[in-house]
């Protein structure tokens, strides 16, 4: 039997009142509560599968999904949400190896390496996503119980929120990076994975069985992936659900203006690993939301709406993301650690083999295409088949961890002052800079390809969301007055010290070799790109110290020679070089 929870079965399968008793129970002292008894008692199992079982023989309806989580389920303590009721049917993915794998992938990848405590893994994220999921649908199904959202809906969001990471790969976002570089024609991204992980666990880890006695059908589960990725198998719109549930969508992942779970638990999460506290608070937007039609005739679909006092904090959530980028996700240090690690990937890709369902082999670049062999790989899996390879094959890769650990970190020989957009592209760039170097006056310091091997070029690009966009401009609001007629607000209805760009963009120049002569030259070709392209450098973040020879030591001629070619070369390039006429 499937009955609507949360307003008109709280206490249905503990026990059946008559009128005439109900209304002795309200009246009652509680010093008379000993002398009433229910008039037909129903005894819960203590076990999650019999309480499934009698609900599927109609004995009993479901509980409210409150009274599962409380009686069936589990509760743990989150440093960031406090705590967290999991609810069963979330219990039975987070109890299987490959949810449990995400303990080991760390959210920030190699971050940590430069954030000491930002050690927080993909598997509390999740779990706060999913809580928060919760959160917002319910308190929307409380303000709108006209919308008449399903026990299954709130189900299908916070399994949503729980499994939309589930694909993650090893250092989480570099292992994209390297995907990208190993197999670029593979299009691979986490959120495609996440789903075929979901796949696999249904079909592979029989939970299928579970899901349906919870009350989801085939299409719930196709709901959920849409929750994640949006529309499915090339189609334009989620088909789920129709358009007058799409505000169902914009919890967990929305597509519309990047507001949503996701962020909030990330931005708050994250922040507090590493002590950049952020400014706003998310309670406030679950708190101060509602839902509202918009658009007309075919395009006529619900949306999310918010409280129009909190587009300050919006502001705040949007200028904290910014602040992250800058300082955390996209720092310097940061970007050198993941293109290490994405070389130190490479140089293991051919010679990693994972097995997969069947028996076949796979190579790290390939596992994508069998979940039994993807969900061997998490951060401590790779380093520990890296650094326990003796063969002659994985030496590379060893160096290069070497390195790391050694904090022998790629140079950054060259940064670029923010611009609004810079037009170029990496390759153009490239090639720039390649010209550059064969007209230095004394370029032999360095081949054309050695320097194309070791430079290495990457746009940092910082917005709010949006691109160069606002993204407040596509997010609703309502008045207290007009609780049912959502518009926009303008920046300047809010205040007149509000960012007028929202991207800024710069170029990193960082050099893999050692050779600290090399360092310098790859510098200077660097500085004389940036002057003939008009690019202002920020102050060189590279620390060259030259070649030191003790007074005392006797030097063979040809060692007098190499010393001198070297602080030639040194003072040279350190002055930055003039185009060659």
């Amino acid at each position: 039997m499937h009955v609507r929870n949360m307003h008109n079965m709280r206490n249905a399968a503990y026990c059946y009142y008559n009128s005439n008793n109900l209304d002795k129970l309200l009246k009652t002292d509680s010093d008379d509560l000993d002398d009433l008894s229910p008039e037909m008692p129903i005894d819960l199992p203590s076990e999650l599968s019999d309480y499934l079982d009698m609900v599927g023989k109609g004995e009993v309806p479901f509980l409210s999904i409150d009274d599962e989580c409380e009686i069936y389920g589990k509760v743990l303590n989150d440093v960031i949400h406090g705590s967290i009721s999991l609810h069963p049917l979330l219990i039975k993915f987070i109890d299987t190896e490959e949810f449990q794998r995400l303990r080991e992938i760390k959210a920030l990848g190699m971050t940590s390496l430069l954030f000491p405590t930002a050690n927080h893994k993909r598997f509390e994220h999740s779990i706060g996503v999913s809580h928060l999921a919760g959160q917002f649908v319910q308190a929307l199904d409380r303000k709108h119980p006209e919308l008449e959202i399903s026990r299954s809906e709130i189900l299908c969001v916070m399994l949503a929120g729980l499994l939309h990471d589930i694909g993650h790969g090893p250092f989480s976002h570099t292992f994209e990076k390297f995907m990208r570089a190993a197999n670029p024609t593979a299009q691979w991204t986490h959120e495609q994975a996440s789903l075929d992980m979901i796949d696999y666990l249904i079909t592979k880890k029989d939970l299928l069985p579970t899901i349906k006695a919870f009350g989801l059908g085939d299409e719930d589960i196709r709901f959920i992936k849409e929750l994640i990725f949006g529309p499915l198998n090339g189609c334009q719109e989620v088909t789920a659900r129709p358009k007058k549930r799409h505000f169902l969508y914009e919890i967990v992942s929305n597509k519309i203006n990047g507001i949503d779970v996701d962020k909030w638990d990330y931005l708050a999460r994250d922040g507090y690993q590493v002590d950049e506290g952020g400014s706003f608070d998310h309670q406030r937007f679950i708190t101060h939301s509602r839902v509202a039609f918009t658009g007309t005739g075919n395009d006529r679909r619900r949306c999310i709406m918010f409280r129009d006092k909190e587009v300050g904090n919006f502001y705040d959530m949007f200028n904290a993301r910014y602040r992250m980028h800058k300082k955390v996700y996209r720092h310097r240090v940061s970007l050198i650690l993941d293109e290490m690690i994405v070389d130190v990937m490479k140089a293991a890709d051919g010679h990693l083999r994972l097995k997969g369902l069947n028996g076949t082999f796979y190579k790290l670049s390939e596992a994508f295409k069998d979940m039994a062999a993807y969900a061997r790989l998490d951060d401590g899996s790779i380093r520990t088949w890296i650094k326990n390879d003796d063969s002659l094959e994985m030496e590379e890769a060893k160096a290069l961890w070497k390195r790391i650990d050694e904090r022998k970190l790629y140079c950054c020989i060259g940064r670029t002052e923010p611009r609004e957009s810079i037009d170029q592209t990496i390759d153009t760039i490239l090639e720039e800079l390649t010209a550059m170097l064969v007209k230095m006056p004394d370029a032999n310091f360095i081949s054309a390809e050695r320097f194309r091997k070791n430079v290495i070029i990457l746009k940092n690009e910082f917005d709010y969301g949006k691109k160069d966009e606002n993204p407040l401009d596509h997010v609703l609001f309502f008045e207290k007055k007009k609780l049912n007629y959502p518009k926009t607000i303008s920046s300047n209805e809010v205040s007149k010290l509000l960012p007028t760009t929202f991207s800024e963009t710069e170029i990193l120049f960082l050099y893999r070799s050692e050779d600290k002569i090399e360092q310098r030259g790859a510098a200077a070709v660097v500085e004389a790109w940036a002057k003939f392209s008009h690019f202002s450098l920020k102050n060189s973040t590279v620390k060259l110290s030259e070649i030191k020879y003790s007074k005392t030591t006797k030097l063979t001629p040809q060692e007098v020679k190499m010393k001198e070619n070297a602080k030639r070369k040194l003072d040279f390039y350190g002055k930055g070089l003039p185009l060659a006429q």
